[in-house]
């Protein structure tokens, strides 16, 4: 995908990416300076996703069921020069605990999704640097904020038997959502919130693709955006799968989806309050209508629709990040000496998140890309996947 995600994070304006899960056999390349003439952003990633036993075909996944075992692939990894340690779903407990010790006794440490057997005192324990998607695509947090048990214990029961996602996915009906959403606790919420602060874990909602996207009503107009001429046809191909067109009648309007993306959001909120500290993440991949690096556009306009300020989405962005990566001083701001990572807009973005779209140029390592390099860029992707 490096063809045409590279230069559409690039006219974007997102000058570095965190990967979080892709193929081993780029880490030393995009480690290294770019090429004269080539231009990409900077990457940290963790090349393979470490997980449990499960039936899944993903080509990027390392599976372990032992603590030795995820311990061995730990080593493996950062003997491979990733920058950190994925972890996912699938991951028992005794052995999620024993990858994030080998990870922090190698000087790394662990990021991703919360796995269905662990709880987030345990991420804490494990000092995991940040969750992705509020958790999984399996009510992560949510569960967690529940005055109802046996929501939590309902899905850990479901992951024991299931042999993959699309044998767990079935579990979640309307009626299990509706209360799921009924049985949030504000008081659970803040405790919950308030745990993950002092912990200094980080969260990444991805609201736009793991939430939006998948739950919300829609506007027809989505599987028309322009921007989709910029991805293979192959890839855009894909819209309708991941926005089917029931998304747009009237009575998603209605659904325990819409109920489900409003305790989620509140739970955002709720964890913001508490000093949680955001990274704004996508989740974008090969498929549309996820747009690389315009994708942020939506996230961040998703944020502050939520509840964010436009300054707070802003930092989910780029102060944060550099803190996150502990890259203060080289990236995070506008200063001599930093890295010539720059976005210039023809308007205010604290006025208005939606002028993150109004880009006037992007320089990237010293390279200035005006309006119409930028331009030519997008129609060379247009004419190639026409």
């Amino acid at each position: 995908t490096e063809a045409w995600f590279f230069p559409l994070s690039i006219a974007a304006g997102v000058t570095s990416v965190r990967d979080m899960g892709g193929s081993l056999s780029r880490i030393r390349e995009w480690k290294s300076p770019p090429k004269p003439g080539v231009l990409r952003p900077t990457i940290i990633a963790p090349g393979l996703i470490v997980t449990g036993p499960v039936a899944d075909t993903d080509s990027r996944l390392a599976r372990v069921s032992t603590p030795a075992e995820g311990q061995r692939v730990v080593d493996a990894l950062l003997d491979r020069g990733v920058d950190f340690i994925k972890v996912h779903d699938w991951l028992n407990r005794d052995t999620y605990l024993a990858v994030a010790a080998q990870a922090r006794r190698r000087g790394s440490y662990i990021a991703g999704h919360l796995p269905i057997a662990v709880d987030p005192a345990d991420a804490v324990r494990a000092r995991q640097r940040s969750i992705e998607h509020m958790g999984s695509g399996w009510a992560g947090l949510l569960l967690f904020a529940s005055q109802d048990r046996s929501v939590l214990d309902s899905v850990s029961k479901w992951a024991s038997s299931a042999t993959g996602p699309s044998d767990l996915i079935k579990h979640f009906t309307p009626r299990w959502q509706r209360h799921l959403a009924d049985s949030f606790s504000p008081g659970r919420a803040r405790a919950l919130c308030a745990q993950l602060a002092r912990g200094g874990v980080w969260l990444t909602p991805t609201t736009y693709f793991s939430a939006y996207l998948t739950l919300m009503p829609l506007d027809a107009a989505i599987v028309r955006d322009p921007r989709l001429n910029y991805l293979p046809r192959e890839i855009r191909d894909l819209t309708q799968y991941v926005v089917p067109s029931g998304r747009f009648s009237r009575a998603a309007r209605n659904s325990a989806n819409v109920r489900v993306y409003e305790t989620r959001a509140l739970l955002i909120r709720i964890c913001r309050n508490a000093g949680v500290q955001f990274l704004a993440g996508t989740d974008t991949g090969p498929y549309g209508p996820m747009i690389p690096g315009f994708s942020l556009h939506d996230e961040l306009e998703r944020l502050v629709a939520d509840g964010f300020k436009p300054i707070e989405a802003l930092r989910a962005a780029t102060i944060n990040p550099a803190r996150f990566f502990n890259a203060s001083d080289t990236t995070g701001s506008v200063r001599v000496g930093k890295r010539a990572d720059l976005v210039l807009l023809d308007a205010n973005p604290l006025t208005s998140i939606r002028n993150v779209r109004r880009i006037n140029a992007v320089v990237v390592g010293g390279e200035l890309l005006t309006a119409d390099i930028r331009q030519r860029m997008l129609d060379s992707l247009t004419y190639a996947y026409r």
